[in-house]
Parts: C-alpha cells; sequence; structure tokens
C-alpha cells in the first residue's frame, strides 16, 4: 500500500504532488478543462498554499441525456 492510499496526504508543491500521483494522472485544470498532471496549471489558496487538482474519474460526457 503507497503513502496515497493509507492515509490522507496533501502535496506541499507541484513537483510532491507528481511524485506521488504521477505526470500522466489525468486531472480537472483550473479552468475546468482536463489535462495531465504535468501540463495543469499551477495555483495557490489565499494563503500561499499549493492547491491539487481534483482528480479526473474517466467519465466524460458532451452530449449526456438522462431518461
Amino acid at each position: 500500500m503507497n503513502e496515497r492510499s493509507s492515509k490522507v496526504y496533501i502535496a506541499k508543491t507541484r513537483e510532491e504532488d507528481i511524485s506521488i500521483r504521477g505526470k500522466r494522472h489525468e486531472v480537472y485544470d483550473y479552468d475546468g478543462h482536463v489535462v495531465t498532471l504535468e501540463n495543469a496549471k499551477v495555483w495557490y489558496n489565499n494563503e500561499g498554499n499549493y492547491v491539487e487538482p481534483i482528480t479526473h474519474q474517466g467519465i466524460e460526457c458532451t452530449t449526456c441525456t438522462i431518461m
């Protein structure tokens, strides 16, 4: 079991985040587009802390209809 799955862990930098989740991990970018972690914009909260992009769950539908 790796550190990420054994407990809640918050990365403090993008480099640390990539070492945990991998550079090809799909995430939502700041503007909502799905990108790899290595290509996502780096942003920080009001306290200056790194914000981890949210993991993309692999479900994408541009014309979904629920009946």
